[in-house]
C-alpha cells in the first residue's frame, strides 16, 4: 500500500494532471485538493465581490470547473463514471448563470417603485437560481458520498493508485 498524500504533494499531483480526465485520483490527492480549492474560492469570493458580483461569479466557476478533471478521476478510484460529477457541474455552472442574469437584469430600485412591478426577469431568474442550487446540493452530498469511498482494487479505470498489488482482502484498512 502506497503511503498517504501529504498537503504539498497531493496539491503538486493535482496541478500536473489539472487537464487529465483519464485515471484514478486517491482519497488524500482529491481532500487536500479541495481543501485549498475551497480556501481559494472563498478568498477570491470576498476579494472579487467588492469589485463585481457579476466577475465574482465567473472566476468562481472558473475556478471550480478547472477541478473537473480531478473530480472525475477520484469517481474512477471508486468505480463510477463521469456523468455524476458532469450533472453536478451543469447545474452549478447553471445556477451560476441564472445569477448573473438575475443580478445583470436587476431593476434599480426606484423603477420598481414608480412601476410598481417586483417581479420580472431578474425574480424569475433568481428563483431558478434557488431552485437550481437546491438540486446541485443534493448531488454535491451523492458525489461526496461515493468521493469519501476507499479506492477499490484494479478496475475498468486503471490501476489503483493505493492499492498497486491489488486491495487486501481483510484485516484493518488504513488511508
Amino acid at each position: 500500500m502506497v503511503p498517504q498524500l501529504g498537503f504539498g504533494e497531493a496539491l503538486s499531483l493535482a496541478f500536473s494532471r489539472i487537464g487529465d480526465m483519464k485515471g484514478r485520483s486517491r482519497r488524500s490527492e482529491f481532500w487536500w485538493t479541495m481543501l485549498a480549492l475551497f480556501i481559494a474560492w472563498i478568498l477570491l469570493g470576498i476579494i472579487v465581490a467588492f469589485i463585481s458580483s457579476i466577475l465574482s461569479s465567473i472566476l468562481c466557476v472558473a475556478l471550480f470547473c478547472a477541478f473537473t478533471p480531478l473530480m472525475c478521476r477520484r469517481m474512477h478510484d471508486v468505480g463510477k463514471g463521469n456523468g455524476l460529477v458532469f450533472a453536478f457541474m451543469a447545474v452549478y455552472v447553471l445556477s451560476a448563470l441564472c445569477s448573473i442574469i438575475a443580478i445583470a437584469t436587476l431593476p434599480s430600485f426606484e423603477s420598481m417603485l414608480l412601476s410598481g412591478n417586483i417581479g420580472g426577469t431578474s425574480a424569475t431568474f433568481a428563483l431558478l437560481s434557488t431552485v437550481l442550487m437546491v438540486v446541485y446540493i443534493i448531488l454535491g452530498i451523492i458525489c461526496i458520498v461515493f468521493w469519501a469511498q476507499d479506492s477499490q482494487g484494479p478496475n475498468q479505470y486503471g490501476p489503483s493508485p493505493k492499492y498497486p498489488e491489488g486491495k487486501p482482502q481483510y484485516g484493518p484498512q488504513q488511508q
